[in-house]
């Protein structure tokens, strides 16, 4: 499980002492069974991200899917070479207003006493009611064709057939795609999205391609490349033509990383600037939008670092 978001406080699987044996016992040979088989992943940008669908009530429910992956050795770019699935992290979550309340989130893993099975197709995630962290249910199967989840949604008083899909809207933003950042090494790929709401919500990947890393003498390349996709972000618009985004916007240690950005009049760039703050440095940045929903292609040309 990637440090830094806050598991601690919204955590299902480390508190399933009361779980059935034989759902405990499922979930962790499973998850020693996709360690063991290696779990090759073509597209991870397709699996990562928010998910959601209406509650009936106004408000939405879904799930955000954080995939972590390795590549083996330090290549020089990321196509072409297999990804094998090292995790996913499941925030799952219900919310009435424009984004997820700071604690609103239960989150879930792959890994063991994490909570949650992923089989290449379907996802199950197991908890009994305990305190205020509510009853979960979920058995979700992936379409790969049309991209989206659906199956059996089940949290707190919410209990369903669901079919999960991006945040959508009829009148899409120019702000909504995949923006890519050539001068980051973390937090170098963002996912804009307008909900139904005509609210926005981020999520972001981290595309990081040790082989084009410069080494000092001495120093050895790392064995292989880690990758993650679909850590939490929030997004507002501030004007017309002007959007902050914060990523890793839940996490519990230090700390979020914002940006406030103008999109260009061909809707080519967003252009701002990494405002200083706590581990983080004042910069310009520039983001340039990506033809489909992935950076690895773009991250893979980029200048080494």
């Amino acid at each position: 499980m990637k440090p830094g978001m806050r598991r601690v406080i919204r955590f299902g699987g480390r508190w399933m002492k009361n779980n059935l044996l034989f759902s405990s016992l499922l979930l962790a040979v499973s998850s020693s069974l996709l360690a063991a088989q290696r779990l090759p992943i073509s597209k991870p940008e397709d699996l990562a991200g928010r998910w959601e669908t209406s509650d009936g009530h106004g408000g939405m429910v879904g799930m955000n899917v954080i995939v972590s992956t390795h590549i083996d050795g330090t290549p020089v770019s990321l196509i072409g070479h297999q990804q094998y699935l090292d995790s996913l992290d499941i925030g799952l979550y219900q919310r009435t207003g424009p984004d997820v309340e700071e604690f609103g989130f239960n989150f879930f893993a792959t890994s063991p006493d994490g909570g949650a099975l992923w089989d290449g197709q379907q996802l199950r995630v197991s908890a009994r009611q305990r305190g205020d962290l509510p009853k979960v249910e979920v058995s979700l199967s992936w379409d790969e064709t049309k991209k989206q989840w659906y199956g059996h949604y089940e949290r707190g008083e919410f209990s369903r057939q669901v079919t999960l899909k991006r945040p959508e809207n009829t009148a899409a933003s120019s702000f909504a795609g995949t923006w890519f950042e050539s001068k980051g090494l973390m937090n170098n790929c963002v996912h804009i999205a307008q909900q139904s709401d005509g609210g926005f919500t981020a999520w972001s990947d981290d595309i990081s391609i040790p082989g084009r890393w410069r080494y000092a003498n001495g120093i050895q390349p790392l064995p292989q490349s880690n990758e993650h996709y679909g850590e939490i972000g929030k997004a507002k618009l501030i004007s017309p033509n002007v959007i902050t985004v914060e990523l890793r916007a839940y996490t519990a240690m230090c700390c979020s990383h914002p940006f406030q950005a103008a999109i260009s009049s061909d809707g080519s760039k967003l252009v701002g600037n990494w405002p200083s703050g706590p581990n983080q440095a004042p910069r310009s940045v520039e983001w340039k939008r990506m033809p489909e929903n992935s950076c690895r292609a773009a991250a893979s040309a980029s200048p080494a670092h």
